[in-house]
């Protein structure tokens, strides 16, 4: 073959290789995200709160200064 060619076919052989690094790299990117959301869904009762902390209404338990959620009458 002549050097023209051969120039040529390494040429395209380099962006080849390039071309395959960089899918299989956005491939494992895609992968790890996948495997952290997962990770994530997982462990969902350590970064949700599953409990219902507003209180219905008054109970015997309940105290004033707990629920803040309440409107304070002595400053309206």
């Amino acid at each position: 073959m002549t050097p023209q060619l051969e120039s040529l076919f390494s040429f395209q052989l380099a962006l080849w290789n390039g071309w395959i690094q960089l899918t299989c790299a956005g491939f494992n990117a895609y992968n790890r995200l996948l495997l952290n959301q997962s990770r994530l869904l997982e462990h969902h009762h350590t970064y949700f709160r599953c409990e219902n902390l507003i209180p219905q209404g008054a109970d015997w338990d309940d105290h004033y200064g707990k629920r803040l959620h309440d409107i304070n009458v002595e400053k309206v």
